[in-house]
């Protein structure tokens, strides 16, 4: 378990306890000044002595070690050596490094991969990785145990792509990439750099906040003039924010952004890879350990962290934290900005500093604001994430297709921002749809659409063909494919961004129906909850086989789904039928794929492998396909079972399941 750190009070002004303290030299972790807010002032030094120069050559081949069953063997004939011979200005370089051995240690290779659950790994390592961590950490003034900070994984790793000088209006997502990669995906880049940028709009935030201040102990000012001036720099700040979600939008599920991060790509690779096991203090390094979040957190003055993810910020998310952010953090809730702001609107007759103010509050945390945005993203990764296989979130939950925690998750994120907020969000009303159709169609007409070429959803009542729109859909069509085939109202209307006219006008053009209040398919109505998982799990095969990315990570993505398959979805099958009893379900890993070093192998071996887990998945694909048939056209039950029974013993017999 991380331990919270207890932090002294310092009398001095924010500004002063940021030059004379924060960055006296005592300090070697984080990024906090004036002039660059959360970023260095100069890219992170990538020279390490002689001594370490084994680090920096292992640390390149990690994107080969993923394709590589030596992985563990590699990192595990690392010499052990003594950091005490890298001096300060090392240290970040250093933990860039180490932390990224450690989890491709922990992540990397083929036989890790394939593994379908996080928590079955160890959270041991070599004695090469562990002791340079923990001592690089104990110097840069964390946590007795190792961790990844948010520092090591995105705001010191990056370089630019092309030859621009380092200022901070040139980082964004398209012009810079990590400087020390895992994957070297697009997925990768996009995400990572993502909090880069974001931290590179609000690095201003830090002087305005310290203006802020002073300007509340002027007493050379009236009130009229500190009101007009916090203001304006509230109003700033307000800008700021609009800008970083704005970049937030960007990480698009969309095949055809320039920023496009694909969701499956994302959860198979850098979603996986940045969770430690699940016996390791740390949880994973994510965004509540990242000094926007708690920084504007402060500057609101949040009172209520009583949600999960409230717990979670202002624990383990605030124990990651480097300890600059931590003590600046600390000092800011000391001043206790709110009040502040409520004591000079007592003198502003115009309102003007409360409206700038909950303006900025609703930028931060209301309808279409930042963290609003970002339930939106969570909702459709974490979604896709789930179908496809990743079943542990970076604070700990498990989460899995059959109960579709996803939901859950974005539910606890929206009960976090409320309590952010002084009032409560509006009530969600149903979405408006313009249409006059009106044919009746009964559940088990829409569940027999579950197709991307033959997509239907329900909406509040309305029965919606969006065949057509599943490619422009802004969250991404892997998402709303599984839910092709039925009732997905409580989880659209799950997302404020959807209650629009215009979404509702836009809807209009694809409605073919209302949904009848009768229903007559007495197999659909016995087997509803099993057709709509057998739907998912088509959803899911689709999602892998249909993947635009090079042959090598195709295969490895397909050999995953097909072993998830077989070990988890088919099981789950088989039992809502009546406890199917077959031979196929062997528990070993897929051996073709996972004792293969596929950096090794030919191209023409990949293309032959590749093909072979294909035509494996359209196998499952078939086989599910038959079965949701079998229970629509099938009326009684035991016949079901013998059937279905039959169907999956002629599926194993033709199918080489390991």
């Amino acid at each position: 378990m991380i331990t919270k750190i207890k932090l002294p009070v310092s009398s001095q002004t924010l500004r002063s306890f940021i030059q004379k303290e924060l960055n006296s030299g005592e300090y070697i972790d984080g990024n906090l000044s004036i002039e660059n807010g959360f970023l260095p002032h100069k890219p992170t030094l990538t020279f390490l002595p002689k001594e370490f120069t084994i680090w920096n050559e292992v640390v390149q081949q990690v994107p080969q070690l993923f394709y590589s069953n030596r992985s563990q063997d590699v990192l595990e004939q690392l010499p052990v050596l003594d950091t005490d011979k890298l001096d300060n200005h090392h240290l970040p370089y250093a933990a860039i490094v180490i932390s990224i051995l450690a989890s491709a240690y922990w992540r990397h290779g083929l036989r890790n991969y394939l593994i379908p659950r996080n928590n079955i790994e160890h959270g041991t390592l070599p004695s090469a990785i562990e002791i340079p961590w923990r001592n690089i950490c104990v110097r840069l003034k964390r946590n007795p145990m190792p961790y990844q900070s948010g520092c090591d994984l995105f705001l010191n790793n990056f370089k630019f792509v092309d030859d621009y000088p380092y200022q901070l209006d040139h980082i964004k997502i398209e012009n810079i990439t990590p400087l020390v990669s895992s994957f070297g995906n697009m997925a990768e880049r996009v995400f990572y750099m993502s909090f880069v940028e974001i931290h590179a709009i609000l690095s201003p935030i830090i002087q305005k906040i310290c203006t802020i201040e002073e300007l509340f102990d002027d007493t050379d000012k009236s009130s009229d003039e500190k009101i007009d001036e916090i203001s304006i720099i509230l109003d700033e700040i307000s800008e700021l924010i609009k800008k970083t979600t704005r970049v937030l939008m960007k990480i698009s599920p969309v095949a055809k952004s320039k920023t496009y991060c694909d969701p499956v790509l994302w959860s198979k690779t850098v979603g996986v890879f940045a969770l430690a096991p699940s016996n390791y203090p740390q949880g994973g390094t994510s965004g509540t350990s990242t000094p926007m979040l708690h920084v504007l957190d402060a500057l609101i003055n949040r009172e209520k962290y009583d949600s999960f993810y409230g717990k979670y910020v202002i624990g383990t998310g605030f124990s990651l934290l480097d300890i600059k952010t931590q003590k600046f953090v600390s000092r800011m809730k000391e001043i206790n900005f709110r009040n502040k702001f409520i004591t000079l609107s007592n003198k502003d007759h115009s309102g003007k500093i409360i409206r700038s103010f909950n303006n900025l509050i609703d930028e931060y945390c209301g309808k279409g604001g930042f963290l609003d945005k970002h339930v939106s993203k969570v909702f459709n990764y974490l979604g896709v994430a789930t179908l496809s296989g990743r079943n542990q979130s970076t604070s700990g939950h498990e989460r899995y297709i059959s109960s579709e925690t996803w939901i859950e998750v974005s539910n606890e994120l929206k009960i976090s921002i409320l309590e952010r907020k002084a009032e409560t969000d509006k009530p969600h009303t149903n979405i408006q749809v313009l249409s006059d159709v009106s044919k009746e169609i009964m559940k088990s007409e829409v569940a027999r659409h579950y197709k991307t070429h033959d997509g239907w959803i329900i909406i509040d009542g309305n029965v919606f063909d969006i065949s057509s729109y599943l490619s422009k859909h802004p969250g991404g069509s892997d998402i709303i494919a599984s839910y092709l085939g039925r009732d997905c109202s409580n989880n659209f209307n799950m997302i404020s961004g959807h209650n629009t006219l215009a979404v509702g006008k836009m809807l209009s053009k694809f409605k073919c129906g209302v949904l009848s209040k009768q229903e007559t398919h007495q197999s659909f109505i016995e087997y509803e909850g099993l057709i709509y998982y057998l739907q998912k799990t088509y959803a899911l095969l689709h999602m892998t086989l249909e993947r635009e990315i090079e042959p090598k990570l195709h295969l490895v993505l397909c050999a995953q789904t097909h072993q998830s398959f077989i070990e988890d979805y088919l099981v789950y099958i088989s039992q809502k039928i009546g406890g199917i009893d077959f031979d196929i379900l062997d528990p070993k890993i897929d051996d073709e794929i996972c004792n293969a070093n596929l950096n090794d192998k030919p191209e023409q071996e990949i293309k032959y492998l590749y093909q072979s887990k294909y035509e494996l998945l359209k196998a499952d694909i078939n086989l599910v396909e038959k079965i949701i048939h079998l229970i629509f056209e099938t009326q009684n039950s035991f016949e079901l079972k013998t059937l279905v029974e039959q169907a999956i013993q002629s599926y194993s017999k033709h199918v080489p399941v390991f």
